[in-house]
């Protein structure tokens, strides 16, 4: 009889599920760019859904003047965050914007319409456009962030 100790056994590992969330179109968006990130070729459809399946202290949020400075390097694209927009009020004058976000204050929103800006939904983006042409991706850098910034001291 061979005797099994507690070291040999292995235990399972659980993958993180897709989404915990009760939001039904934010599920639907989710299992949207998972099977485009299955099927497409192109990169864009997996960083979308790579971006949306992370928790929500990863996903950013973004200033309108931050939006304006990228609109003017990128003109004629698609401005894309997976996060929220929130209002500045320091910009006056804003230039007619395409975006796609999760979440857009009311004020922001009106400005942008204001300005003759547009918004899309991420699933009118996959439908339109699922390869990523004409897009700008706003990502997150997890050097900005606190906690990254305490471990990643030298000491």
């Amino acid at each position: 009889m061979v005797k099994y100790s507690s070291l040999l056994i292995k235990k399972k590992m659980h993958k993180r599920s897709l989404c915990s969330e009760k939001n039904i179109y934010f599920d639907s968006v989710l299992k949207l760019y998972e099977f485009l990130s299955r099927k497409n070729v192109s990169k864009f459809s997996f960083l979308i859904f790579k971006l949306l399946k992370s928790p929500s202290s990863k996903k950013m949020s973004v200033s309108l003047s931050r939006l304006i400075c990228i609109a003017k390097k990128n003109t004629n694209k698609i401005i894309v965050v997976v996060g929220k927009i929130l209002n500045d009020e320091r910009m006056v004058t804003i230039p007619a914007i395409r975006i796609c976000s999760l979440k857009i204050t009311e004020s922001a929103k009106k400005k942008v319409l204001e300005a003759g800006g547009s918004f899309i939904t991420f699933s009118q983006l996959a439908y339109n456009n699922p390869r990523g042409n004409h897009v700008f991706l706003i990502k997150k850098s997890n050097c900005l962030k606190k906690t990254t910034k305490r471990y990643l001291k030298k000491e």
